[in-house]
């Protein structure tokens, strides 16, 4: 469980590369075939996401950050309501994860 706290101390940046951490591991567990470690990565990339959505006072990028659950909802989950790869994911974390090491 993550202290709420602490989060809403990030900055959304930073917020966004710690997500993307755990859409890696999501990644990596999807390759390797590891439905548990596929299943724990993608239930906190939610929880987290979730806290980010709830914790947010822009609420310019709240339906993005809406979209994005979605996604990975779908990703993790195996649903397939959305042509998404893992290039795409990759790609769309990167930025956040270059910023924050800033």
């Amino acid at each position: 469980m993550v202290d709420i706290k602490k989060w809403q101390q990030f900055s959304l940046t930073q917020q966004m590369a710690n997500i993307g951490s755990e859409v890696s591991r999501m990644i990596a567990a999807k390759e390797r075939g590891d439905a548990l470690n596929l299943q724990q990565s993608t239930e906190r990339a939610l929880e987290i996401l979730d806290l980010t959505i709830n914790s947010n006072q822009k609420k310019s990028c709240f339906r993005e950050l809406l979209r994005l659950r979605d996604v990975l909802a779908d990703y993790g989950f195996n649903l397939f309501n959305f042509v998404v790869d893992k290039r795409d994911l990759n790609e769309y974390f990167l930025p956040f994860a270059l910023l924050s090491r800033r």
